[in-house]
Order: C-alpha cells, then structure tokens, then sequence
C-alpha cells in the first residue's frame, strides 16, 4: 500500500513539472523536483525528470550562448548520474538523451559512444539507431570531414568525372540499422521488386512485433491497400479488426511560422508559444508535408499515375510507417518523425488517420478522379488527423503552432491546408548572411556570397509569384519583416489580430525575449568583411530594412 501510495505521488509529482515546463518555468519545476528528489531519492523515474527539466530549459532558453551551453553540461552531467547509480535499469530513453545532449554540445565522439552501448543493451530499440544515424550525419557535415570528402571529390572528379555519391559518403560514415529496420527494409525491397509473399511475410513479422501489437490490424489493412492498389496480386489477407475508435475529420485551427534559413522564424516561434491558446507540435521541423519523401512530393506526381504509385509507396514506407532503412539526411528526417508518430501516445489515431488516407486515395484512383484539387482535399483532412490528437479535449479550439513544415519557396503548398494562418519572416538579407556564415564557419566566403544573392533574390520572387496563384488561401498568408517583430510591439500585436488570437491570452514573454533578438538585428556593421556587405547591399537593396 505504501509502495502504491508513493508511485502516485511521483507520479502526480512528475505530472505537476510538465505542467511547469509547458509554461517555461523551469526554475520553479527544477526546484519542485529537486526537492522531491531529497524525498525519494532512490527513484529512477524523478531523477529523469530532473533531467529532463535542464535539457528543456537549454533547448528553449534564448540569449547567451555559453548560458545555455552551461545547461546542456547540466542536463549532461543529471543523465550521467543516471547511468552511474541504475547501471543496469537505465532505460534506452536516457541514452537517448544523453546521445542528443552531447550532439548539441558538438561532442560527437561522446554521443557516439554512448549511443553505441545503448545500441547493445537495447538492440531492439530503433529511436537509438536513428539518433546513431543523426550523429553520422553531422560527423559527414563538420569541417573535418568535409575537408575529407572535398578532399575525395576532387580526385574522384578527375578520374570519374563527377562527384562522390551518397554511398561513398555513406562507406566513410555508415549508418547503423536496428534490426526491424532491416525486416521493414527487406519488405520494401521485395515489394518494390514484386516478390509480394515474401513482402507480407517480413511486414506480419513487424505487426507482430510489442511495439506495434495494438495497432498491429490497421497497419496490415493499409499495406494491403498499397498492395491491392500497385500489383495484380491475389492476396488472402490476415483475418483483421478494425478498432471501433471513430476518427472525426475535424478542422484544426493552424498557426504556420516559416523563414528562409536565418530569416527570424525561431523568434515567431517563441513570441507565439507564449499564448496560452497555442500549442506547439513536436520541438522539431516535421517533413510530413515538405520533405522527401512527403505530401509535396506526391502531389507532384499527381498528373502521372505510375510515378504517383512509386512515390506513394515510398511516402508509405519513409515518412508515414518509418520502418525503413534511411540513406540521406532527408531520409532520417522523414523516418525519425514517422516513427514517433507510429510508437507515440496517440498510435492508434495516426494508424486509422494513414489507412483513411490511403482509402480515399486509392478509391479516387478508381472513380478516376484524383486532380490536384482532390488530392489537395485529401491531404488537408490527413493532416488534420494528425495534428488533432496533440490537443485535449479541453483544447480543441485552441490553435496548433506548426515550425517550418512549409518554407517560403514551397508557399504554393499552402492549398493544402485549411484554416490556417502562415507566417512568413523575412529578415534583412545582410544580417542574414552573416547569421549563416557565423553557423557555418567552413563556408567559403568568395563562393557563397553569390549564391545566396542569387538564392535569396529567387525565393523573394518565387513567393509574390505564388501568392498570385493562391487567392483563396492569399489572406491567410502573411509576410512579417523579423526586425520590426522584435523592435515594435505595435506591430506583433497587429500581427497577433490579424491571425484571430485574442490579446488578453498572451502570458508575457516566456520563450519570447526581444531583447535577445535585437542583438541579431544590425549583425553586420561588425562583420569582418564590410566589402561582401556592401556587395549584398548594393545587389539586393530592394530588401534591406535599413538601408544606411
């Protein structure tokens, strides 16, 4: 009774410090749990909690960079006291974290290692090899490796004529599959081929699997569908039952904030968080809709059925189901978020929200009625089914904040989505430069200042080209210059009414701190090389914001 007594109340306790973190009150959710800890100091579950509140208090904290260094090093060193005092009881999530605290402090050969043993421990794990998989790419990407394969590219390019491929950089720096992926891989790869008994034999092996045990029917239904739909073959499926949960295609109101790479997106983010009608989707960019594979790229397919059948599969397999064996940094992207999805909280909404998906695609193929428009149509109530279960039921009304799932370039996109309001930050274009030099010190300077001339110029036409195309959805599209946002209340307030929040709603700025921000704005007066300054100045004055 005294065991049970005291679950509840870490439980309870636990509970009470989400609730803080959500807020951004990591202070007062640090000491709760601190003191609680001295209560029961033997529990894994709180010490994790511990953890937790540090590595969410540097992930959000803006302003100093070493300050927030300073609580990774702190989240680093709660999670190593983990390990220490529960050797044998420390779950996967806690390398997990540790792996993903060490890859934000740059120490790559740390997370690696730690990563690897949780690898061995928890062979079954797949959140473990796909954070393996996250560190291999910014092993690919720091500047000695990069020195290694401009190295290699340059004789490769000599005797073959062009550049190394993803799979030589993949033999410098290979990635690593947990074994399901190699089942869900081995499935994709004889279904691709048309060795369809052997497909179903590797995919009943998955659905069987703990992870999926619940949802394990609605998963084999929407990959008979994919069978059904792209072969002749005749199939006697497994005999399956539906859940009876009813998924009500509800609209869900959408707040979208999208840049441009160092455009002052993350401070729309934060100043929007701080509304207590606005709840964040995930922490990360999600490729559901603008990756690749992704919602984009199928509809770009639309008008050719056999290539639409092909990306579809893919889509399947990469950025809805997630069992498969990623090859690019893109492809771990859109495979990390799906596998959230499939093993997240809310399992069983997204499996019945992919198979109606699917449903109303294949059957719109055989009325021979899938237009852009329908496919448009189909698309918006997925991703309504998708986003609705990250709200409770207290919540409906509130609005769904969504980061950079469609960037500037891809605005066209937006005939996607129903009610929604997108936020497109544009920043002065020499501040921005220097922003992405300053994160990119590898970059040489002589050749990029072109192409971001070119680029930036590019994409500023390419979107007043796509607002013209969109006029049912162009009111809901707005441009917001970054520098004014943070300088001018006046002006975030309008941007605030313009999108139907409520005022009275905002808690103060929490996650938001302007003067933070400020600091960003006139970046480039101190700039090592005011020649390249000028130079972007001159060639892309139209959209300077200050032009002295």
């Amino acid at each position: 009774m005294n065991e049970l007594k005291e679950n509840n109340e870490i439980y309870r306790v636990i509970l009470k410090s989400i609730s803080l973190r959500g807020q951004g009150r990591w202070v007062e959710a640090d000491k709760y749990i601190e003191d609680v800890i001295l209560e029961y100091p033997s529990n894994i579950d709180l010490s994790i909690e511990y953890a937790n509140v540090m590595m969410d208090r540097a992930y959000w904290s803006e302003g100093n960079h070493t300050r927030r260094m300073q609580y990774y090093l702190d989240a680093t060193e709660r999670l190593k006291a983990i390990l220490n005092t529960y050797p044998e009881l420390t779950p996967a999530a806690v390398y997990n974290k540790l792996g993903l605290v060490y890859l934000k402090l740059g120490c790559f050969e740390d997370a690696e290692s730690v990563i690897e043993t949780g690898m061995v421990k928890y062979p079954g794990n797949i959140e473990l090899f796909i954070t393996h998989g996250r560190i291999r790419d910014k092993l690919r990407y720091n500047h000695t490796a990069d020195l290694l394969r401009g190295f290699i590219n340059k004789y490769v390019k000599r005797l073959l004529g062009k550049a190394t491929s993803s799979r030589i950089e993949n033999l410098l720096f290979p990635y690593e599959y947990c074994p399901k992926t190699e089942i869900g891989h081995n499935c994709y790869q004889n279904f691709k081929k048309g060795n369809i008994s052997n497909s179903i034999s590797s995919f009943l092996k998955l659905a069987d699997s703990n992870e999926l045990s619940d949802v394990s029917d609605i998963w084999l239904d929407s990959y008979y569908q994919l069978i059904k739909a792209s072969t002749d073959e005749a199939i006697i499926p497994k005999e399956n039952y539906l859940p009876s949960i009813e998924l009500k295609p509800q609209s869900v109101k959408k707040i979208l904030v999208s840049g441009m790479g160092w455009s002052g997106s993350g401070a729309m983010l934060y100043f929007f968080r701080d509304f207590n009608t606005v709840k964040l989707y995930g922490v990360e960019e999600d490729k559901f809709i603008n990756g690749t594979p992704s919602l984009r790229t199928l509809r770009d397919t639309v008008d050719d059925l056999a290539r639409f059948n092909d990306e579809l599969i893919d889509f399947f397999w990469f950025t809805l189901f997630g069992f498969a064996k990623y090859s690019s940094a893109s492809e771990l992207c859109s495979t990390r978020t799906a596998i959230k999805r499939t093993l997240g909280n809310h399992s069983t909404e997204y499996a019945l929200a992919v198979n109606r998906f699917l449903k109303e695609i294949y059957s719109s193929i055989q009325e021979d009625s899938l237009s852009k428009s329908k496919y448009d149509s189909i698309s918006s109530k997925f991703i309504n089914s998708v986003l609705r279960p990250a709200l409770t039921a207290q919540q409906y009304d509130n609005s769904i904040l969504l980061n950079n799932v469609i960037a500037i370039h891809d605005i066209s996109l937006c005939s996607m989505l129903d009610n929604f309001n997108i936020l497109c930050s544009f920043r002065d274009p020499r501040a921005q430069f220097v922003s992405i030099m300053e994160s990119n010190p590898h970059y040489k300077e002589s050749l990029f200042c072109p192409l971001f001339i070119r680029a930036y110029r590019n994409i500023r036409a390419k979107f007043l080209l796509d607002l013209k195309e969109l006029k049912i959805q162009e009111p809901y599209i707005h441009s917001v210059q970054f520098e004014e946002f943070v300088l001018d209340e006046e002006y975030r307030n309008s941007i605030t009414e313009r999108i139907g929040l409520d005022l009275t709603c905002h808690r103060g700025n929490v996650f938001f701190d302007p003067k933070v921000s400020e600091k960003n704005i006139y970046n480039y007066k101190k700039y090592k090389n005011q020649k390249v300054i000028q130079k972007i100045g001159t060639e892309l004055s139209e959209y300077c914001w200050d032009p002295n």
